[in-house]
Parts: C-alpha cells; structure tokens; sequence
C-alpha cells in the first residue's frame, strides 16, 4: 500500500480467475420448496492472476476455497448449515494493492462486522447456521461466524478469533431465494442490520451482496 500512496497514483489492474462448483444442495422432503435446500455440500474453488497495470510487471495470484455442508435435523425444514472459508494472495504485502487484499466483513462473510472490516494476505472463516420454518414462503435463522485474518496462513491460529452471531429472516418462492432481513452484533462493536436481496452465501466476499 505504500507504495501507491507515495506514488499518489491510480492502481489499474488486470484480473483472472476461474471457478470451479461442486452441488449437490437438494431438498430432502418433497413437500418443501427447491429453494430451501436441507441436505448436500456446496463446495467452490477459485482463483487466478492479477497483473499490476500501473506498475513494471507486477504479478500476484490469488486463490480461495468455500466448502458448506447442510445437514437435515428433521422432516426436511429443520436445517444445520456448517460453512468453511479460506483465501489467499501471494505476493509481497508491499506489492498488492489494499484492495486486493482477502478482506472479511460484511452480510455474509463474519457477519456483525462492517463489509470488508479485516484486510491481510490471508484470511480463514467459519460459521454455523440453525434454519427453521415460520410460514410456507419463509423461515427464521441464527448463526455465528468466527474468523480473523493473518499474514500468511501458515501463521493461522484459533486464539483472538473475531465473533459475530445473529439471526433473521429469509423470504423465498418455490424456485429461488428473494432476500433476507438480518440482525448482527458482535461483543465490541455493536448491532448491525441488512436486507439481503442475494441471500444464497456467496463464495468470495467482493461478491458479498
């Protein structure tokens, strides 16, 4: 980052990447709606190279990987969803543009911080979420994320995990998700409330809705 700010310059870049899904998300009660899926994993692995246009050849590559996994507790509306997130940019820190940088915070991504509140070279989160239905087109939710961000990952650790836990509400027709009405708060930095019109987690956090 210093050395675009001593520079006072724009950062252009050029950016590639390739994703790869695995689905297998299937309701488990043909009575329920395909939108609210209750058993399978949904597992993506990114990743690519962003080139430094405003630099002489600067390289970097970034790589991720989001794996969840919904469990049915009963008859098919009573849903657990575990949820595991890591990602990663090469590179000397000096060398990647801040905004390159895998972040965490935001509507899904360590829910109850603000969007992008953490920034480093590498980032690891996890969450659970309980799903449960109040009426045909809706259903109410609570969850808890941790995760934090490290240099590289080979200094990852369990210890100063950040938390945030909540809960909320999700609309949805028969065919797709609509949008979700949620309430976040951690222990230090308060409460925080959205409306999610993309309620489907996404896989990267620049996707994060």
């Amino acid at each position: 980052l210093d050395r675009w700010l001593e520079r006072g310059e724009a950062v252009k870049t050029l950016h590639s990447e390739l994703q790869l899904t695995f689905d297998t998300r299937r309701p488990s009660n043909p009575f329920v709606f395909g939108s609210t899926p209750s058993t399978g994993w949904l597992a993506a692995v990114f990743g690519g190279p962003t080139s430094v246009l405003s630099d002489d050849g600067t390289t970097y590559f970034h790589w991720g990987l989001d794996v969840q996994r919904f469990f049915d507790l009963y008859q098919g509306n009573r849903v657990l969803v575990l949820r595991a997130h890591v990602a990663s940019v090469t590179g000397n820190l000096r060398d990647v543009p801040i905004v390159d940088l895998p972040p965490l915070g935001g509507p899904n991504f360590l829910r109850g911080f603000i969007r992008y509140r953490f920034r480093d070279r590498a980032q690891a989160m996890a969450s659970a979420e309980y799903r449960y239905p109040f009426f045909h087109y809706g259903l109410g939710y609570f969850f808890v994320d941790a995760g934090r961000v490290f240099r590289t990952l080979e200094d990852f650790t369990l210890n100063d995990m950040h938390v945030g836990f909540g809960g909320g509400i999700q609309l949805h027709t028969p065919a797709a998700a609509v949008f979700r009405i949620q309430l976040a708060a951690t222990v230090r930095e308060g409460m925080m409330f959205s409306l999610i019109f993309a309620p489907d987690l996404s896989a990267r956090p620049q996707e994060d809705p």
